[in-house]
C-alpha cells in the first residue's frame, strides 16, 4: 500500500466482506493508488477463494472469520491495523483520493474523534452497511469497539461515537455501486432497514438480537421444509 508521507495523516482501512470477490476486484486497485493508506485489511466471512486470491495479489491482509456479522468481522481487523486512524470501508462503496484528503485534514484536528462520509444513496440513519465510518484508535477502544447485533453496528457505533467526542460527516459523499443484485442479497438489505428503522426509533440492540434469532429459526424452518 501506498505510504503517507510526512505530517500526513495515517490510515489502515478495515473492509468486511462477505462473497465480494467481485466488488473487491474494483475497489482494491482504487485503494492500491491512495497515499495515507498504510495497510489494507479485507476481513472475509466467505470460503471464496477470489478474495483470497486478490489481497495476494494486491499485498494486503486477509482475515477468514467464521461467521458472516459485519461487527465482529471488523473488529477483528482492528488487531492487525497499525495506524492510529482506522477506516472501515464497505467493499461495494466508491474511496478516491480526495476522500481521503477530506479524512486527513479532518483527524489532523486533535479535537476530533472520528465521524463519516456524506452519501448518495440515502438518508445515513437509515442505510445500515453502507457507512464508511473513520475513527481514532483509542476512541475505537473506548467504545468497545462494534455490537455483534447484526445490521445496526454501524448505526449504533456512530451513535456511541457522537456521545464520546466531536465527530464530522465529510464530503465529497460516498457512492454505492450497484453491481450485486442477487435476490438473497436484495431480502438482506430490506431485513437490514427494517432493524435499521426499529433501532432508530428506540429498539435496543438486545431487542434486536432476539428478534434476529427469531428470524434466523424461521428461515431455517422454511428452507428445511423446502428441502423436503
Amino acid at each position: 500500500m501506498s505510504a503517507a508521507a510526512g505530517g500526513e495523516v495515517e490510515v489502515s482501512v478495515i473492509i468486511p466482506a462477505w462473497h465480494d470477490a467481485k466488488n473487491l476486484a474494483v475497489l482494491m486497485p482504487q485503494l492500491a493508488r491512495i497515499n495515507g493508506i498504510v495497510d489494507l485489511i479485507v476481513c472475509d466471512a466467505s470460503d471464496e477463494a477470489e478474495a483470497l486470491n486478490l489481497t495476494q495479489q494486491f499485498g494486503t491482509m486477509f482475515v477468514r472469520c467464521t461467521a458472516r456479522n459485519r461487527g465482529p468481522q471488523m473488529n477483528a481487523g482492528v488487531i492487525f491495523a497499525s495506524a492510529n486512524v482506522l477506516l472501515f470501508h464497505p467493499p461495494d462503496i466508491l474511496l478516491g483520493p480526495e476522500h481521503m484528503k477530506a479524512l486527513q485534514n479532518a483527524m489532523g484536528n486533535p479535537d476530533v474523534i472520528g465521524g463519516a462520509f456524506h452519501t448518495l444513496f440515502g438518508m445515513m440513519s437509515l442505510d445500515p452497511g453502507k457507512q464508511s465510518i473513520f475513527v481514532r484508535r483509542e476512541a475505537f477502544f473506548q467504545l468497545g469497539g462494534f455490537t455483534k447485533v447484526p445490521f445496526i453496528e454501524d448505526i449504533d457505533f456512530l451513535r456511541r461515537l457522537r456521545r464520546l467526542g466531536k465527530t464530522v460527516l465529510l464530503d465529497p459523499p460516498i457512492r454505492k455501486e450497484d453491481r450485486d443484485i442477487r435476490p438473497d442479497v436484495r431480502k438482506m438489505n430490506r431485513k437490514a432497514a427494517r432493524f435499521a428503522l426499529l433501532y432508530k426509533f428506540g429498539a435496543t440492540p438486545e431487542r434486536l438480537q432476539r428478534r434476529y434469532d427469531r428470524t434466523r429459526s424461521d428461515d431455517s424452518l422454511e428452507q428445511e421444509r423446502a428441502g423436503t
